[in-house]
């Protein structure tokens, strides 16, 4: 905990939380803290949206795993230039706009479920977009 407390920027804290966080070392806790080793996994709806200026989920990741993420079914991956992590304001009011953007996707994808469910055929995309 001290160690965490007395991080000088957030590198720092990562490379000390793993403790608290249940895990053996840094190692073990990048390892079970990052979501492409799971993404072959995903059969859902998911919208991933990632800036590429965010300090926490690095836009490296998402460059590596590109394919993975592109490949699945009900996939959407949205990369902006700026947002940071989780912030994602949009104009002079501050509203956060990323809230808006993932009930669009997943209303749209419910849709189509129930076009599914009712006979009507559909082609599930997968997409990139920056």
């Amino acid at each position: 905990y001290t160690s965490c407390v007395q991080s000088r920027d957030l590198d720092e804290f990562h490379q000390n939380c793993y403790q608290i966080a249940g895990f053996p070392d840094y190692l073990a806790y990048s390892h079970g803290s990052n979501p492409m080793r799971v993404i072959d996994n995903v059969s859902i709806p998911l919208m991933a949206l990632n800036s590429r200026d965010d300090p926490v989920c690095a836009s490296q990741n998402i460059d590596d795993n590109m394919d993975s993420i592109a490949g699945l079914a009900n996939g959407l991956l949205v990369i902006t230039s700026r947002g940071s992590h989780c912030a994602h304001f949009a104009g002079w009011s501050m509203k956060p706009w990323a809230s808006q953007l993932m009930v669009e996707y997943l209303a749209a994808n419910h849709a189509s479920l129930k076009k599914i469910d009712s006979g009507v055929s559909y082609a599930h995309q997968s997409g990139i977009h920056q």
